[in-house]
């Protein structure tokens, strides 16, 4: 699973702004990949590669480089 979010983040770094989970894990080829987001152990993994804004009670997401390598 771990390869598979840093896929998704990764691609979504492209624009280097933070942004929803459901505008980052998205795939037209793999449509239930939405699904990622609601495994348990997705938000422990969230923390140790991305960077996290909240906004209006609500998350945003940026893919970390830093983070990742540690």
């Amino acid at each position: 699973m771990d390869s598979l979010l840093l896929h998704y983040l990764i691609m979504a770094n492209k624009e280097v702004k933070f942004q929803p989970l459901d505008q980052v894990v998205i795939d037209d080829m793999f449509l239930d990949c939405n699904l990622l987001v609601k495994l348990p152990e997705f938000e422990k993994l969230l923390g140790h590669v991305t960077e996290e804004k909240e906004i209006d009670k609500k998350k945003y997401y940026k893919y970390s480089k830093e983070k990742t390598l540690k």
